[in-house]
């Protein structure tokens, strides 16, 4: 199961998790079609706040940049498609796993280990809880440099037949960051159609 993609193993605990290539098995949602389904939303966002838009899958503990549409401006934040980070200091991995299935949650927060990316990275267990609960309570998750030191993003989930198998968020610097844009960007995913049937996907 290893070797083909549909469970690892994090080290040092030994503790294997699901990897997406589970949630895709009977319902042929690849990357390619996930993309398909959110670049046109991610165009969206791109053109109402000219900021930068990335879309990502979750792999065990890590979220996956597959695509990116960078801001034009001379200041913007540049993740190449590929990159991986924590789920944990992210609004995309956040965004994913306050949806995914509790058993799934429960494993994740339990047993991944917090390691800090900046001084305001979460590292409580408790506290990543909460944070979960009102992303799930909300629609949209926020990381305010908990990833990054200079970088507000916001996400949100983008569900296929019901399931949760990516999400997307805007990257903004928090030098042009201020609440009430973080209100604007949250108001528009939810105007945003980012639930999916798989005869959709084609």
């Amino acid at each position: 199961l290893c070797g083909l993609g549909y469970i690892g193993q994090i080290d040092p605990t030994g503790f294997y998790h699901l990897t997406s290539q589970v949630s895709y098995l009977g319902r042929n949602a690849r990357q390619e079609d996930i993309k398909m389904m959110a670049i046109p939303h991610m165009k969206t966002l791109h053109q109402r706040f000219n900021e930068t838009v990335n879309l990502g899958v979750l792999e065990g503990i890590f979220v996956y940049y597959i695509a990116v549409i960078e801001a034009n401006r001379a200041l913007t934040w540049r993740v190449p498609a590929g990159t991986r980070d924590m789920f944990y200091s992210t609004a995309l991995g956040r965004a994913i796993v306050a949806f995914v299935q509790p058993v799934q949650r429960e494993a994740l927060v339990r047993h991944t280990t917090l390691k800090s990316r900046t001084a305001r990275t979460v590292m409580s267990r408790a506290e990543l809880d909460a944070i979960l609960d009102e992303t799930h309570r909300t629609g949209t998750a926020l990381d305010v440099e908990e990833n990054d030191d200079g970088v507000v993003c916001i996400g949100a989930p983008l569900f296929l037949d019901n399931r949760v198998v990516a999400s997307i968020s805007v990257s903004i610097p928090s030098s042009r960051y201020t609440p009430a844009l973080g209100e604007e960007v949250r108001q528009v995913f939810k105007e945003l159609d980012l639930r999916f049937k798989t005869n959709r996907a084609a």
